[in-house]
């Protein structure tokens, strides 16, 4: 496996040392670091990046005896088989999902090799439509066991809160909406002075009224 991080001792400089990151090319100074004290926190910088990618190979390993495809098989491909088990419209929708720029990150990777935060930044990128097929996407991945575990747990994913939502929620309603359920409660509770279980029928048939109509016939006979 190469060595991601290698050791840089400039002369002109009065042999200072330096870190070259041979993945970004980026030059860190070790400051005052013998070269003894610069080998040791190269070797240790390495080690700390060989760790998980040794373990990553390692796991591969163990699931190429069950899957040949773990290595290779991609989030794209995912999509591709997922699409192919929908008919008509769906698989239309599904198509559309291919489309979607803030997928389009995701797709080349390599599904066991994906980390969580590739996941965030898509929905961080993407809509309330890019949020639920994501979702989708994740967990057909996790029900073909091409992962092994879930990426992004339910619990961790942002909630997509969209436009009817929030207008249920009491948010952004217009002011003819307003006006036209103040009244319906008006007329289905009655007059603010009135208790909210005493509806307009209640109200006519009062006991009082109609005591005083029988009262009045009686007296007339």
């Amino acid at each position: 496996m190469k060595k991601r991080y290698r050791l840089l001792c400039r002369e002109v400089r009065g042999g200072a040392f330096y870190c070259v990151d041979s993945k970004t090319g980026k030059r860190t100074s070790l400051g005052g670091a013998t070269a003894d004290e610069a080998q040791q926190i190269i070797d240790a910088k390495n080690q700390a990046e060989r760790q998980p990618m040794l373990n990553l190979q390692i796991a591969k390993a163990y699931l190429a005896g069950t899957d040949s495809g773990v290595s290779s098989r991609t989030s794209g491909n995912a999509l591709q088989e997922l699409t192919l088990t929908k008919r008509d419209a769906n698989r239309r929708r599904w198509g559309i999902v291919a489309k979607d720029r803030a997928l389009a990150e995701l797709f080349p990777k390599v599904i066991i090799e994906t980390q969580a935060d590739v996941l965030l930044r898509v929905l961080r990128l993407g809509t309330v439509s890019t949020n639920i097929y994501l979702r989708r996407l994740h967990n057909f991945c996790v029900d073909m066991n091409w992962l092994p575990w879930p990426i992004l747990p339910k619990r961790q994913c942002p909630q997509s809160v969209s436009k009817t939502n929030a207008r249920s929620h009491g948010r952004n309603i217009p002011r003819s909406s307003r006006a036209n359920r103040t009244r319906n409660e008006k007329l289905f509770i009655g007059s603010p002075g009135m208790s909210e279980h005493r509806s307009p029928i209640s109200r006519c048939f009062k006991p009082r009224t109609l005591t005083g109509k029988l009262t009045s016939s009686a007296s007339s006979a």
